[in-house]
């Protein structure tokens, strides 16, 4: 009474017009299913559910031994095998369209499968590449990569994307850092000295040089950034940590859709920091709060390499043009898109909001 759909028996009346595409259904009721197991199964590729047995079945006398009232049963979806099918261009897809049987007959739209038992699950993270996240080679030439990042990333024959850094350019402008960090200063000198006098001193972690005058001076440290009211143009390098990193796909659209957001943000992401993440953080605040650029703050641009994150990303891959069939691809909302909610809110996390099969 209650079922959404039935099972039943095969009945030689069911196909008496003759076109086995349009059966009728006579035959006589098997067991009633209490779910829409079909739409669960294009949703999940596979359900199981249970079979609730009709008394009539359950007294058939014909049956040698009498099945039990309730039955636990698996739909899945299946794909026929087809010959190796032949391409027709419409434009904006390519539609796959096999032989037809007999004349008068219309075609079977189809798909062929070489890999027919194969286990097809996929990560399900595996073609969503994000600005903030490393690239593999697969990516290199694909977006959201950018030719910038394509092109400064170190290609070995044993690994790409990986590598010891350069010293970081944290911003050019009419900024300083912090009195009380200063190691020393050196007057009349070039940018090439002043990173070797940084270098040689293990307590230098940035230096700042102006190029007008070639004043150098050494910080031990760099916790603010401060605007200075005099005409002079400063540049702050820092010296990278000891390490392998990876170079990001899109700096500028991770610190303006992500790194930017979630430092406004009442919940910060979650995403790892960058190199020197802090002090392009700090650089682009006080921009924001005087309104005035007055010069320029560099961007995120690499991670450690080693973490969970930078692995995952470069295991990533572009969306192909096709894919099996009966595959199915799964469309929500990433990490990051929950900026900006309120903070008592509970979030659980991205989900599939859309199921392609």
């Amino acid at each position: 009474r209650n079922a959404t759909w039935l099972l039943l028996h095969i009945n030689t009346s069911d196909y008496k017009d003759g076109d086995t595409n349009a059966p009728e259904y006579f035959g006589a009721e098997i067991a009633c299913i209490n779910r829409d197991v079909v739409r669960a199964s294009f949703q999940s590729g596979e359900v199981t559910f249970q079979l609730n047995f009709s008394a009539a079945e359950l007294n058939d006398s014909a049956l040698l031994e009498k099945p039990s009232a309730q039955q636990n049963a698996t739909l899945k979806l299946s794909v026929p095998s087809c010959a190796k099918p032949s391409f027709v261009d419409v434009g904006v897809e390519q539609v796959f369209i096999g032989q037809p049987e007999e004349a008068g007959r219309s075609f079977d739209v189809c798909r062929s499968v070489e890999s027919e038992g194969k286990d097809m699950k996929e990560d399900i993270t595996l073609y969503s590449l994000q600005a903030c996240e490393c690239f593999g080679e697969a990516h290199a030439e694909a977006a959201p990569v950018q030719d910038s990042s394509n092109e400064a990333v170190p290609r070995t024959a044993a690994s790409f994307n990986n590598g010891s850094l350069p010293d970081q350019l944290i911003f050019t402008g009419a900024f300083t850092r912090e009195k009380n960090a200063r190691l020393d200063e050196i007057r009349s000198t070039t940018l090439e000295d002043c990173a070797k006098d940084c270098r040689g001193d293990s307590a230098c972690q940035f230096y700042q040089y102006e190029t007008a005058s070639g004043y150098c001076v050494l910080f031990q440290r760099c916790d603010y950034v401060q605007r200075i009211d005099v005409q002079i143009e400063n540049t702050l390098y820092g010296r990278p940590p000891e390490g392998n990193f990876c170079r990001i796909a899109d700096p500028t659209v991770c610190w303006q859709e992500i790194k930017r957001r979630s430092l406004l943000s009442l919940t910060a992401s979650d995403l790892p920091s960058c190199v020197f993440q802090e002090q392009y953080e700090a650089c682009d605040a006080l921009q924001m709060i005087s309104g005035q650029s007055q010069g320029r703050c560099a961007r995120c641009q690499y991670l450690n390499s080693s973490s969970s994150y930078a692995q995952q990303g470069m295991r990533k891959v572009p969306l192909p043009d096709e894919f099996p069939a009966a595959s199915q691809v799964a469309i929500s909302c990433n990490a990051t898109s929950r900026m900006f909610a309120k903070h008592e809110l509970d979030w659980k996390g991205p989900r599939p909001f859309a199921i392609f099969t």
